[in-house]
């Protein structure tokens, strides 16, 4: 007996109608402006306490 491909065909065209390309840029675009918010409350955070990252690197060269 064959397998109607009646429910696999459905299943195919609702995931092609799926924005993938939406769903995801829209989370990574989301990670990218966090990463760069966060790096700019570091440095913010560096330059506030006094530390200097350069300095720092050099003392222990």
């Amino acid at each position: 007996m064959a397998k109607d491909p009646a429910p696999s065909q459905v299943t195919t065209n609702a995931l092609q109608s799926l924005p993938f390309d939406n769903i995801i840029g829209g989370l990574l675009e989301a990670c990218i402006e966090i990463q760069s918010e966060q790096a700019k409350a570091a440095a913010k955070f560096m330059k506030e306490a006094g530390l200097d990252p350069d300095k720092e690197a050099k003392e222990k060269e």
